[in-house]
């Protein structure tokens, strides 16, 4: 798998694990919108941490999967973060830890 990014890999060989996660979310929203008595969790945000590779590879797959939330990841706390939310209570965050954080770019975040 040549040229896949770590992510492109792991949904590549996921076994499903991404459709049926899918069908699972649909799931628990189609429930909730058929049981209007039963109160809606705090759900809040789902996180997707990327682990492996360097740190410009790290940066390059936020910045990919910004890209396809529509967002600018940007320094946070010593992370190199994305964030889109759905509404008010649910979001979608890409994170990274690259060992080395750029003093300039942090302070000015």
């Amino acid at each position: 798998m040549i040229g896949l990014t770590g992510h492109e890999q792991a949904l590549a060989t996921d076994g499903g694990l991404r459709a049926r996660e899918i069908l699972a979310h649909r799931a628990f929203a189609d429930f909730l919108d058929r049981h209007l008595t039963v109160p809606i969790p705090n759900i809040g945000g789902h996180e997707y941490l990327v682990l492996r590779g360097t740190d410009a590879e790290l940066m390059a797959e936020v910045d990919r999967i910004a890209g396809e939330l529509g967002v600018t990841a940007r320094w946070h706390m010593g992370r190199y973060e994305a964030r889109r939310a759905f509404g008010d209570s649910v979001a979608y965050e890409v994170v990274c830890m690259p060992l080395v954080i750029p003093v300039a770019t942090e302070l000015a975040a």
